[in-house]
């Protein structure tokens, strides 16, 4: 780093500069990388400005010209050094002499990235954590919120103080995504800056816990260096220590025999259902190697907690499709899977929220609401219901789970069963039907596929319409698995044209009073005088001169 010789061979190797008196001239003013660490990235804008600025004074062959190239070679190279001086990552002598063109290009995307990210930084705005006061049952939630607060605070290096709390030493040659967490990883936890750093950690838990209450004696016992890197680490070892975390990984243990899911309930839904789960997961990890679930103990963990038959079929399926996934795969990607179904599932069926509180509700208590009473109810003397008393409404109907047995001998159809039939069904035979409708191509819970119509039955049939018949032959190709009402078989195909109307009748071989009037046809003139006997009459459209009879059967001609 204090090598003349070597800083002048990259000058005139790496940097380009081949003129002499150029070369000379910069030397002098940086003659070694750890001079350069020194300055700022002004006082190189600064040496070059005055550099040119003394061009005027000079013979026009001993002027000195450094080109833009310059100024952010010696810039990106400036950067670097200081950040691996402050991690002590420093070069050594056979670095420094294999330092190139590549090396320096690298450098200078590593410094734009970080002033990049320095300036995004800068320009947002992020929302305030309210810090919970410590006390004996929140360490994980006050510990997550503070430390949130920790990784906002920037430090004497330029970068959040959050490098004090790391569990582990990195690499500065290691791959990062970005300097800060390259920096963080890398940081030297010792020396001036540290210290610095150290004890504005320490202001931070003074703030948040203070000199009284939980925690208020590991404060004090730190409280007079201000050393916030040992409390923060006497705080964990005290609070969060092996043995703590085993108890969590026991007690998550137990909870997961216990956690069980029957249906959405109003406090307690799928989502609740599967952040409990990844809690006990989570705990069962921090507690050690011994503790922790694969992927595969996580889904035979979720699914045998699953007491609802239409979750338990959506499991069966998302199970089956995540084994068929060949790349990368984990627990959440299977509970994408199941997830995705069973929102399928509670869009064709409805908000399935608060089931048993509609139900309940529309009860008939025979009253303005349950347990009013009624006129014909229990609880017929004065009080808050509609008749009198403060009944419990109608013995008929006010028990609220009359229908949960459901229809004897049920078969789930695809078809809209009527109010009266469906209210009698129980929750398993609703979703039953429902279940068959998704597997019938159905677009809703009333809803046919395209191209069909319901029949007075209930039934999806192919639509009369032109159009909905063409989507119906379309339907019944990609649908056919669709059932017709109770034949078990695929849906028939249109009706055929309906027949030409019937041919006339023909002409009675005798005609009598009997048959007269189906016999004549619609046209009769007289002749001449209008004498009977002149009568000219057809039948179905051809003269007739055969008798004529009256109503009493006397022959008139």
């Amino acid at each position: 780093m204090d090598d003349i010789p070597t800083f002048t061979a990259f000058v005139q190797n790496v940097l380009g500069i081949a003129v002499v008196r150029a070369r000379t001239e910069l030397v002098a003013y940086i003659p070694t990388f750890r001079r350069l660490m020194t300055i700022s990235e002004e006082d190189i804008d600064r040496f070059i400005s005055q550099v040119h600025s003394s061009n005027s004074g000079r013979a026009a062959a001993q002027r000195i010209v450094y080109g833009p190239a310059l100024a952010a070679n010696l810039k990106a190279l400036s950067f670097t050094l200081k950040d691996r001086a402050s991690c002590n990552a420093l070069y050594d002598a056979a670095g420094l002499a294999a330092l190139d063109q590549a090396q320096l290009a690298l450098m200078q995307n590593y410094r734009d990235q970080a002033l990049q990210d320095k300036d995004n930084d800068d320009a947002v705005t992020l929302p305030d954590i309210d810090v919970p006061k410590f006390t004996t049952d929140n360490y994980d939630d006050f510990m997550a919120k503070f430390l949130t607060v920790v990784s906002r605070t920037k430090g004497v290096h330029g970068v959040s103080i959050d490098y004090i709390i790391r569990q582990a030493d990195g690499n500065f040659n290691d791959i990062h995504p970005t300097r800060k967490l390259k920096m963080r990883a890398c940081l030297a936890r010792r020396g001036p800056k540290f210290q610095e750093d150290s004890k504005t950690l320490f202001g931070l838990y003074l703030q948040y816990i203070g000199t009284t209450g939980h925690g208020a004696n590991l404060v004090k016992q730190f409280q007079p260096r201000h050393q916030g890197f040992n409390l923060h680490f006497a705080l964990v070892n005290h609070f969060a220590n092996a043995t703590h975390l085993q108890n969590k990984a026991a007690q998550a243990a137990t909870d997961l025999t216990k956690l069980n899911y029957s249906g959405d309930k109003m406090r307690f839904k799928m989502e609740d259902y599967y952040n409990r789960m990844t809690q006990c997961f989570n705990d069962l990890a921090n507690g050690g190697a011994q503790y922790a679930l694969n992927d595969h103990q996580k889904i035979q963990a979720f699914c045998q907690g699953l007491k609802n038959a239409t979750a338990v079929r959506y499991h069966v399926d998302a199970k089956q499709a995540w084994d068929a996934i060949q790349g990368p795969k984990d627990f959440d990607t299977y509970y994408n899977l199941f997830s995705s179904k069973l929102q399928q599932y509670r869009t064709l069926i409805g908000d399935g929220s608060h089931t048993d509180n509609r139900r309940i509700n529309n009860v008939d208590t025979g009253g303005r609401g349950r347990g009013r009473g009624g006129r014909f109810g229990r609880g017929g003397g004065r009080g808050r219901g509609r008749g009198r008393g403060r009944g419990r409404g109608s013995y008929h109907n006010n028990n609220p789970y009359h229908n949960s047995s459901g229809l004897p001998n049920f078969t789930a159809e695809a078809r809209n069963y009527p109010q009266e039939m469906f209210s009698k069904m129980s929750k398993m035979q609703k979703a039953a039907v429902q279940q068959a409708k998704i597997d019938n191509g159905w677009k809703d819970g009333r809803t046919p596929p395209d191209g069909f119509t319901v029949n007075g039955d209930g039934y999806a049939i192919p639509s009369p319409s032109i159009v909905a018949a063409i989507q119906s032959q379309m339907n019944i190709r990609q649908f056919q698995q669709v059932q017709t009402p109770g034949a078990g078989t695929p849906l028939p195909p249109l009706p055929p044209p309906p027949p030409p109307p019937p041919a006339a009748p023909p002409i009675p071989g005798t005609i009598t009073t009997n048959n007269a009037g189906q016999a004549f046809g619609s046209s009769a003139s007289r002749g001449g005088n209008g004498d009977a006997s002149s009568i000219i009459s057809t039948v179905n459209g051809r003269a007739y001169n055969g008798h004529v009879y009256d109503a009493n059967g006397n022959r008139i001609s």
